[in-house]
């Protein structure tokens, strides 16, 4: 088996999906958890709310998400575009 097949293997099994999805919600509940132990100095008053980068991140990307099944369907072609 070549080594980009394996790769793909290892990646699509679902014990590696879990390990990766765990190893995030480690990270941001670390990185949260980190934002009670100093004073914050930010610009604006919302920026020092313990928690509010954490919360910003993941409205964004869940924005940008939303966002992108809207455009797929403005820049989707035909199924055979191509084959003219």
């Amino acid at each position: 088996m070549a080594f980009w097949a394996r790769v793909v293997k290892l990646i699509e099994h679902p014990m590696t999906v879990n390990v990766v999805i765990g190893a995030l919600l480690f990270i941001t509940a670390a990185v949260t958890l980190a934002d009670f132990g100093y004073h914050k100095h930010g610009h604006y008053g919302f920026e020092e709310i313990t928690g509010f980068h954490t919360f910003y991140g993941f409205v964004s990307c869940v924005g940008l998400v939303l966002a992108a099944t809207q455009m797929r369907k403005v820049v989707m072609q035909d199924e055979d575009f191509y084959d003219d």
